[in-house]
């Protein structure tokens, strides 16, 4: 049996701030794989979020940290954090992640989120606001409320929301 390794900050850091998208997913998988699973690395990707200068970098961890919002509370505070992200496509997975979250602290951010100078923003914003007022993280995604979108996230928690 392969005893489980946890890399530094460091690594982590190097792992995620690097041009392309190749080498961060190979690297995201291997430190994963390494620390045996992506548990046990989440609190190491939340710190180091905030050091990592590539958007690219900062995305990938938005998105793979995503089903455990509602299992740790450190992971919607990085995604408040990320509302402010330079990056349009770090805000949105933002956006996402606070609406997955269903969290209702999330709310003067996502107010004052509306206001944003880009469109998108604003749109995903209270798209975010609406899922979280409905208790529905589906709505982020089904904006007009149709009931065609289904966005299913294996929840860290151990279930599948559907």
């Amino acid at each position: 049996m392969v005893r489980p390794v946890l890399p530094g900050l460091d690594d982590i850091v190097a792992s995620y701030d690097r041009a392309t998208w190749g080498p961060i997913i190979e690297g995201h998988y291997a430190l994963a794989e390494r620390a045996g699973g992506l548990a046990a690395l989440v609190p190491l990707l939340v710190m180091a979020f905030r050091k990592i200068k590539s958007f690219k970098g900062r995305k990938v961890i938005l998105h793979f940290i995503l089903p455990y919002v509602r299992c740790t509370r450190e992971v919607l505070d990085i995604g408040l954090f990320a509302l402010a992200d330079k990056s349009r496509v770090v805000r949105e997975d933002a956006l996402a992640l606070i609406a997955y979250s269903l969290d209702e602290r999330a709310m003067p951010a996502l107010i004052a989120h509306a206001d944003h100078a880009d469109q998108r923003d604003r749109d995903s914003a209270h798209a975010a606001i609406d899922a979280i007022r409905n208790r529905n993280h589906h709505l982020f995604l089904d904006r007009d409320h149709a009931g065609n979108v289904v966005w299913r996230v294996t929840d860290a928690c151990g279930k599948i929301a559907t």
